[in-house]
C-alpha cells in the first residue's frame, strides 16, 4: 500500500476496516474495531504497468481510460449536464464560457469568452474543452457560433497608447491633420479632436512647431 500501490504498480480495493470484521470481536483484546488499517485492504490486483515493472510482461503500453463526457451541447446554444453537478476544477472551466441557466442546464455566453480572452486566455482552449468533454458533435450552428467569436477576437490586432488632442475648432483639427507628414503622425478623431500615438508624439510636436502651433504643457 505505501510503494507499490502508491507508484501505479498494483491496483488495491480498500475500505474502512471500521467494524469490518464483527466476527472477531472477541480476538481483538476488548473494543477495538479493528486491530489496524491493513484490516479494510480486501483485494490486491497486479496491474499491467507493475507486471512490467517486476518482469511478468515483455511490454507495456500506456492506455488512458475514456473519461466520461459530461454534457450535451444543443443548436439553441444550452448546454445539458449529463451525469450531475459537476466536480469544482470541470464547474470552473464550463464558468469561463457559459452561464448557469437551471440546476442542470447552462447557456453559452459570449461575454464570458470575451472576458476570459481580455484577460488572458484562449478561446481555442474552451472549444476544445467543449468537444471533449460534449456526448456528441457540437451542432453547426453552435460551431459557426464559436468560429464567429474566435474571428472577432482576432479583429483587433494591435493595441498602442495615444493622446487625445481637442483644438479650438474642427477647421483647424483638419487642416492640422492633412498638413504636409501629418498623416503618418496624427489622426482625425471627428469634430476638434486629433488622435496621436504616443511613440509619435515628440515627431508631432515638432511637425506642429513648423506650422506655428505648440502642444499644451503635459502633453
Amino acid at each position: 500500500m505505501e510503494s507499490l500501490a502508491t507508484l501505479g504498480l498494483l491496483d488495491v480495493a480498500y475500505i474502512y476496516p471500521h467494524r469490518l470484521w464483527p466476527d472477531l470481536k472477541d480476538s481483538l483484546a476488548g473494543d477495538l474495531p479493528f486491530c489496524g488499517r491493513y484490516d479494510g485492504l480486501l483485494y490486491v490486483r497486479l496491474n499491467p504497468l507493475g507486471a512490467y515493472a517486476l518482469g511478468c510482461a515483455d511490454s507495456y503500453e500506456y492506455r488512458p481510460e475514456a473519461a466520461a463526457k459530461l454534457f450535451r451541447v444543443l443548436p439553441n446554444l444550452d448546454v445539458v449536464l449529463a451525469n450531475g453537478p459537476l466536480n469544482p476544477a470541470d464547474r470552473a472551466n464550463l464558468e469561463l464560457l457559459a452561464a448557469p441557466k437551471g440546476e442542470m442546464v447552462w447557456v453559452l455566453d459570449p461575454e464570458r469568452m470575451l472576458s476570459h480572452v481580455e484577460t488572458g486566455g484562449v478561446l481555442k482552449d474552451l472549444r476544445a474543452f467543449l468537444e471533449q468533454n460534449a456526448t456528441e458533435s457540437l451542432p453547426a450552428n453552435v460551431q459557426v457560433f464559436l468560429q464567429e467569436l474566435q474571428n472577432k477576437t482576432g479583429a483587433c490586432h494591435t493595441l498602442q497608447e495615444a493622446v487625445l488632442l481637442e483644438w479650438t475648432d474642427e477647421s483647424l483639427a483638419r487642416l492640422i491633420a492633412t498638413s504636409a507628414g501629418m498623416s503618418k503622425l496624427c489622426f482625425h478623431a471627428g469634430e476638434n479632436r486629433l488622435v496621436v500615438p504616443r511613440k509619435s508624439l515628440s515627431a508631432f510636436g515638432r511637425a506642429l512647431r513648423k506650422l506655428g502651433y505648440a502642444l499644451p504643457k503635459g502633453a
